[in-house]
């Protein structure tokens, strides 16, 4: 019987040769992806996104939803790489909740920067009232990309839900332009990894024991 880190070295080989093998490649990852353990699906996950693999987003939102109750693995994190890297709009509600609940992460801020959408406003103005001061960073930075992808109207139809009666309409709409008058290119400049897409070696980084 293969011990566990071994068995993983040769997961992680293997997923890692599928990713160049284009549609062949997906195709053998979907057909066995119910035959690998967590960590394995978490890699897949990954790979199917970089492949653009529209037909195992289900597949992958189901491996998230059993995957996010873990909280002493970080397994949710493949998923949610290759839900974005598909453009499944149930990322950006996945992100927007996970915020919500204080599940911090080192992909959060660059995965809601990328693609956050009006239900990440308010917990982003949140996490920059209360985190700390880099994490606050993160965050600002975030939500300048979201207000550019939604818009004015948008950004202040989510300020309006949680804002105080007393306060006047005008200084939500001083935040709002504040947030765009900031060029989305900077936010993209901050989060460069996410924008630019996982490359073979940041890939291999994951494999190597980031998620997991």
């Amino acid at each position: 019987m293969l011990c566990p880190s071994l068995l993983r070295g040769y997961l992680e080989a293997l997923i890692a040769e599928l990713r160049w093998r284009g549609d062949a490649g997906a195709e053998a990852l979907m057909e066995r992806f119910d035959d690998l353990n967590d960590y394995g699906q978490s890699l897949a996950c990954v790979v199917l996104g970089l492949l653009g693999a529209q037909a195992s987003a289900d597949k992958m939102w189901a491996f998230y939803q059993k995957m996010k109750r873990n909280r002493r693995k970080m397994y949710f994190v493949g998923a949610l790489w290759g839900l974005i890297d598909l453009k499944d709009e149930r990322a950006g509600g996945a992100l927007a909740e996970l915020l919500m609940q204080g599940r911090n992460f080192y992909e959060l801020f660059g995965f809601l920067s990328l693609t956050g959408d009006a239900r990440a406003v308010n917990p982003l103005l949140m996490a920059v009232a209360q985190l700390p001061e880099k994490e606050q960073t993160h965050a600002s930075t975030a939500l300048v990309s979201v207000a550019h992808r939604i818009g004015r109207n948008a950004l202040l139809a989510e300020f309006d839900k949680v804002a105080n009666p007393e306060e006047p309409r005008e200084a939500r709409e001083g935040v709002a332009d504040d947030l765009l008058a900031r060029p989305a290119s900077k936010a993209e400049e901050y989060f460069a990894l996410f924008y630019r897409g996982l490359t073979a070696d940041d890939t291999a980084w994951m494999f190597s024991g980031r998620i997991g």
